[in-house]
């Protein structure tokens, strides 16, 4: 459950739900077959594929909504969010009210021609989510975040960044509602998500800046400018797919 993931998200859409669009992932695969949040229907069909429990099922739609939420404050339009629940091994069947589930949450933001400095870039946010039991009106939960980031400035041919970077995250909250569980988990996401871009944007792309000078240096002395208008269309770029959703919300 821990391991990160390193391979781009994918979407489908949701035909027993207006064409509503879904992250695929491996936590809603059965076989072939994917499993929408917003119907909780396979496609393509599948019949006994596996399905939260009917109180787990509950959460996982309250659940959706929230991160719909959370995805249209901080990420731009043509953005997709699905969050997926499932009962852990101690409590398969759902019964146990106070007992640990999983989960994960996931953003994919893709940007093609914005029209400034990004001719492609894809953005893919996820956080698989381990939950413990209810103890004396205390939980602990435990994050794994991993973000995969893809770009291609405007202007300068196929050049492109692309990496991940991981975290785990591990914290203590006080429960009453099965509710307060989506609100806990949001706390940590939210932050672990800022820390995470300001971390990519002054860590490893001025650290990719600086290579990239240094190159430049050694190898076209004569034309230093030109690289230092290459690094920083690399840096405008990374900047506009990953902070644009963020300095949108503090603008208003």
């Amino acid at each position: 459950m821990y391991q990160r993931v390193d391979v781009p998200l994918k979407i489908r859409k949701d035909t027993e739900n207006e064409g509503r669009q879904f992250i695929l992932c491996d936590h809603n695969r059965d076989g072939d077959c994917y499993r929408s949040p917003w119907s909780n229907t396979y496609f393509p069909p599948l019949v006994d594929g596996f399905r939260p429990s009917e109180q787990l099922r509950k959460l996982e739609l309250y659940a959706n909504e929230v991160w719909d939420v959370y995805r249209g404050l901080y990420y731009r339009k043509g953005s997709v969010s699905s969050v997926y629940l499932w009962e852990k091994d101690d409590n398969i069947d759902g019964r146990n009210a106070h007992g640990g589930f999983a989960g994960c949450f996931l953003i994919k933001n893709t940007l093609k021609n914005d029209g400034e400095s990004v001719a492609f870039g894809d953005w893919n946010s996820i956080h698989v989510v381990d939950v413990g039991i209810i103890d004396k009106g205390k939980c602990v939960y435990n994050i794994t975040t991993t973000i995969l980031l893809s770009l291609e400035p405007s202007g300068f041919g196929s050049t492109s960044i692309s990496g991940y970077i991981s975290r785990q995250n591990k914290r203590e909250f006080s429960v009453s509602l099965s509710s307060i569980h989506i609100v806990n988990i949001g706390k940590m996401i939210e932050e672990v998500e800022s820390s995470m871009r300001s971390e990519i944007d002054s860590l490893y792309i001025q650290k990719t800046r600086n290579v990239l000078d240094m190159m430049w240096r050694d190898e076209r002395s004569n034309v230093s400018t030109e690289g230092q208008e290459h690094t920083k269309s690399l840096n405008e770029a990374v900047l506009a797919m990953a902070m644009k959703g963020k300095a949108r919300l503090n603008g208003k």
